[in-house]
């Protein structure tokens, strides 16, 4: 892409020091790694983490004053998981979990011992640019793989769909796709008449790239999630900024978004599929059951839950009460707040709702941009733990901590961007 849209390498390591420059590649080296592998993403924050420490001391020992409540919030969500060992009974299976969150003690951890002064507008929007990019080169890998597989056995449609076509969990990843959405719209509105022509096509072509990859992941609250993008970006391009001709072109490209879905690519249609059924009282889908599991488990074991270990035994128990043909299941909640209720009581639910009120409040103070980076990021993942408990993978922990760690950075974030 040209200048004007991606910052240059050179701009990016202009005027920093050796430190920060360091400091600023492990950042780099977490946006990418984040849509390569959740594991290279923990290799990573450990390399963070402990560069922090190194810089800190070299730097200078001073005491933490960040006052950034959502980081704090992170690490007191995860002690609440170690707390909740004291009454589990499955003590293996609760220091597993447990043991995941220290995600939300190292990534906020990182930003605190951290000075990051040097991340103005450029290198900001640098980092930002590295996970859209590694999504896009993601997706056009997993394209050929899957023409090349169709060359070599013949092409079968589910190649292209779910997770024939990529491994990485959907819930996740759409998620992902989805904040680099909400950041390509923000750049366009940003700096739309700044760009060239073949800048401003670039930047249409990745979009669509990220489109495509969504509908074939097959992720419904992600295509859920777009429709409601997409109205978003139709009021704001129509009624707010007034672009009148440019809501028809958004209006049109939505409507024949859904054609393609509906009409070509059937397979992709399993949100309309997952509507269809819930009018018709159709309830095979076994996310009722474990919704409806959970529901009775987490009333029979309030305030406080069961610990961090025995989710999935007593989810395992009440599945014989609710729904006695499916005995023998091994599912969590599929919920993050039924999850953090069954797992820490209402404590933890307190403690989750927290972790996406508080940076929703700290955005108020940021600059346009920034703040739509922000909500978009607590609203992608707020509405993903309706679907899925997000904050048991570290594909989930360490995408929020991560973001919301950089997005509110000593309180300045991206007001410039």
């Amino acid at each position: 892409m040209t200048l004007d849209t991606i910052p240059s390498i050179r701009r990016l390591s202009a005027g920093l020091t050796t430190m920060q420059r360091i400091d600023y590649l492990l950042l780099g080296l977490m946006s990418v790694a984040l849509v390569c592998d959740w594991s290279w993403a923990l290799v990573v924050m450990y390399a963070m983490t402990g560069w922090a420490v190194v810089r800190r001391i070299m730097e200078g020992c001073r005491h933490v004053r960040d006052k950034r409540l959502s980081l704090w919030l992170m690490m007191l969500y995860a002690a609440l998981y170690w707390v909740s060992l004291l009454y589990t009974s499955n003590m293996e299976e609760g220091i597993a979990v447990a043991m995941k969150k220290l995600s939300f003690v190292l990534v906020p951890l990182y930003f605190m011992l951290s000075d990051h002064g040097y991340l103005d507008r450029s290198r900001m929007r640098g980092l930002l640019w590295l996970f859209v990019i590694a999504l896009c080169v993601r997706f056009e890998v997993r394209l050929v793989i899957a023409i090349v597989k169709g060359l070599q056995g013949g092409f079968r449609s589910y190649l292209f769909f779910g997770g024939m076509f990529d491994t990485f969990h959907h819930s996740y990843l759409s998620m992902y796709i989805l904040l680099a959405m909400v950041f390509l719209y923000s750049e366009l509105r940003r700096s739309r008449f700044h760009l060239s022509r073949i800048g401003r096509w670039l930047m249409v072509d990745a979009m669509v790239e990220l489109t495509l990859y969504l509908m074939m992941i097959q992720s419904r609250a992600g295509v859920l999630m777009f429709i409601l993008l997409m109205l978003y970006v139709l009021v704001d391009v129509s009624i707010i900024q007034r672009h009148y001709r440019a809501g028809v072109a958004v209006l049109a490209s939505v409507i024949a978004i859904g054609v393609v879905c509906v009409v070509w690519l059937p397979q992709a249609n399993r949100l309309g599929d997952t509507v269809r059924e819930v009018v018709e009282g159709n309830r095979d889908d076994v996310r009722f059951a474990i919704t409806e599991t959970a529901w009775t488990a987490i009333g029979d074991n309030m305030p406080w839950g069961v610990g961090a270990g025995d989710r999935f035994d007593v989810m395992e128990h009440y599945f014989g009460l609710t729904c006695p043909h499916k005995r023998g299941m091994e599912f969590n909640p599929h919920n993050q707040y039924n999850d953090a209720l069954l797992a820490t009581g209402i404590v933890g639910l307190l403690l989750l709702l927290a972790l996406f009120v508080v940076p929703m409040v700290q955005g108020r103070r940021l600059h346009h941009q920034a703040r739509m980076l922000l909500y978009g990021l607590v609203m992608i993942v707020a509405c993903s733990c309706l679907f899925e408990s997000i904050f048991e993978r570290q594909m989930g922990l360490l995408f929020y901590a991560f973001f919301v760690g950089l997005t509110t950075e000593k309180g300045r974030s991206l007001p410039s961007l």
